[in-house]
């Protein structure tokens, strides 16, 4: 690796810069131009723009140098827009002819190569990718010169004009901005072609570097190349490269996809099979797009989708080892594992990454305030509870599962594939709520997609700690959290299985309620109700031992209730009877039963029936052998 300062005039030398197809298009909007143009302009600026990363690309003798850029393309690609809008708007015809010709010469040298010397044909020193290609050389070649009005800016789109695309529009923002003002148009010349104006830090890769690393270290500003991009860039060069030995061998490969068989014969091949697997899977429109870039938690960091999904599948190909490696490790993995392969082996790891980025799109939830909740539906299930529980180190094993079987419809799931879903849930909450540790996961993870053990192993092995015995032991000093997730999770069921409830689904926005409260000396001291021994039932007489048999009380499952709204503070700690009902305009518990196990404790005080540690006793144990049931 070599790193120097650089003015932008290094374009000036032979080189020739590729964004390779795969990479993102250009997203630069009107705020970046703006911040551009002003840090330029600016006498008290520096003027540095940030770092662009090069990475030397095999040239024949005698050809012109050949890099890929990794990363940079926002910057680079903006300032060779400007130039050409800078030239487009200097006054040339108040200049003699010789210094006209100077100015063509200086902007042909900065944007353009020939590959042969005496040849007429110059040709865009920057290669852009597939999707900004056409616009960008138009704007370069001038094409676009004297046709501002044919792009459409943000604030020119009406029913009949269209958006224009980033790249056109770059340009027509810095024509406006430089219409008509000489001495600004000639201050940004100046700096543009100005080889002491050191704006860049040029990094020039070898092409065995690892980029990724590299681009970790030095990123300063622009749009971040993901672990995601890199991954993907990396596969699809040597998808290229690899198809580049096909061409020379003439040999003819065929991959099926979908359920079209395809021969690849050329470069052009590879291209086709990006559209119809990774642009249709992950890029084929904005909402495509949003969707694999929206972040999810994965225990103590955040990944986007498609990060997440490519962790996966590499769990699932067996060459992510959790005990060895990192998620900061994923590009170098792919890298090394691709390397490998043949072109044929290539191209349907391509698709089969493709495929489980299609079932992981509809099954793999994403939940808000909005989501309702159905029983009904173990892949929903399980994520939520696995979601409320912190767990992630599952997904890729999911992944799999589900990967199994052909046209899954939620509603009716195999019950094989159920069984093992109910399966992930009990470990997931035994192993919270018994605080037994989880930090074997991702082993665990991976030899449960290798076959070395299967998911019941996860249970046995654990028994002397997460046995019914020690699991109903915790519901009797449970958090809040967890136990608004069991208590949910039975509503469901029981909505679920009561032919009379109308409605099955809820969303997941209630808070949780100790009936007796937390705060209970003031409203609820010993003897009023009088603390009875469990075992006996008879009145505890020694006062400290009673404190301290209410004061546990208080936290086990049958002193909890959810409800839809939280009560006033001052309702919270009173009396069950003013609990129950309110106090003047201070709504009490009953008016917020919505749910049939809130039901179940304002009924026993509509019986007339008090509320001491027997009664959460005895609810505790009833809600206890349901959750036994069901987990």
């Amino acid at each position: 690796m070599e790193a120097h300062e650089k003015s932008f005039t290094f374009m000036s030398g032979p080189i020739r810069i590729e964004i390779p197809f795969f990479q993102r298009g250009y997203v630069w909007n009107n705020d970046n131009w703006r911040d551009l143009i002003m840090d330029l302009l600016d006498d008290n600026s520096s003027h540095f723009l940030g770092s662009i990363i090069l990475k030397a690309l095999k040239t024949e003798s005698g050809e012109i140098p050949r890099w890929s850029l990794i990363d940079g393309q926002q910057r680079l690609t903006t300032l060779s827009i400007l130039l050409r809008a800078c030239y487009d708007n200097l006054p040339l015809s108040t200049y003699d002819d010789e210094i006209q010709g100077d100015l063509k010469r200086q902007m042909q040298d900065m944007l353009f190569f020939k590959e042969k010397s005496i040849s007429a044909i110059r040709k865009a020193k920057i290669q852009h990718s597939l999707v900004d290609a056409p616009s960008f050389n138009k704007v370069i070649r001038g094409e676009m010169t004297g046709k501002l009005d044919e792009i459409i800016m943000p604030d020119e789109v009406t029913k009949d004009k269209k958006l224009s695309d980033g790249i056109l529009q770059c340009y027509k923002f810095f024509c406006r901005y430089l219409a008509n003002n000489d001495t600004q148009t000639a201050k940004l010349w100046e700096l543009l072609l100005n080889q002491n104006a050191k704006v860049l830090v040029k990094i020039d890769l070898e092409a065995n570097e690892n980029e990724q690393a590299i681009f970790d270290t030095v990123n300063s500003a622009g749009v971040r190349l993901t672990c995601a991009d890199t991954i993907k860039n990396s596969i699809f060069q040597h998808a290229i490269d690899k198809v580049d030995e096909i061409c020379k061998s003439k040999n003819i490969i065929t991959i099926q996809i979908h359920d079209d068989a395809m021969d690849i014969t050329s470069k052009e091949d590879v291209v086709e099979i990006y559209k119809n697997t990774w642009e249709r899977t992950f890029g084929i429109d904005g909402v495509t797009i949003e969707y694999w870039a929206t972040p999810r938690s994965l225990g103590r960091i955040t990944r986007d989708n498609l990060e997440i999904l490519l962790h996966c599948v590499a769990l699932i190909k067996g060459i992510y080892n959790p005990e060895k490696h990192k998620m900061s490790d994923l590009p170098t993995i792919y890298k090394e594992y691709s390397k490998n392969l043949n072109t044929k082996e290539l191209l349907e790891f391509i698709i089969e990454i493709c495929n489980y980025g299609e079932i992981y799109r509809k099954f793999f939830c994403s939940f808000d305030a909005t989501t309702l909740y159905s029983y009904n539906n173990p892949i929903q299930r399980v994520f939520h509870v696995l979601n409320v529980c912190g767990i992630s180190t599952f997904h890729a094993y999911i992944l799999k599962l589900l990967s199994n079987y052909d046209d899954l419809d939620e509603e009716n799931l195999p019950s094989d594939l159920v069984n093992k879903l109910k399966i992930l849930e009990k470990i997931a909450i035994r192993y919270v709520i018994c605080g037994s540790s989880t930090k074997n996961f991702n082993k665990n993870c991976a030899e449960l997609l290798s076959g070395k053990i299967t998911i019941n192993d996860l249970i046995k092995d654990r028994q002397n700690e997460i046995n019914d015995d020690i699991f109903s032991k915790k519901l009797k000093s449970i958090s809040n959290k967890h136990a608004t997730l069991l208590l949910f999770w039975l509503e469901l069921k029981r909505r679920y299985n009561d032919t009379k409830c109308g409605e099955k689904e809820l969303k997941y926005c209630y808070t949780l309620e100790h009936i007796m409260p937390q705060k209970w000396k003031e409203f609820w001291p010993v003897g009023s109700p009088s603390v009875k021994d469990y075992g006996t039932g008879q009145e505890i007489q020694d006062v400290d031992l009673a404190e301290e048999t209410r004061a546990a009380a208080i936290y086990e499952i049958g002193n909890m209730a959810l409800l839809v709204s939280n009560l006033n503070s001052s309702v919270r700690n009173y009396e069950f009877k003013r609990k129950m009902e309110g106090e003047g305009r201070k709504a009490g518990i009953k008016k917020y039963d919505y749910l049939l196990y809130t039901k179940d404790v304002t009924s026993l005080y509509d019986k007339g029936e008090i509320w001491d540690e027997i009664s959460i006793r005895k609810r505790t144990e009833e809600i206890t052998q349901e959750i036994l049931k069901e987990w």
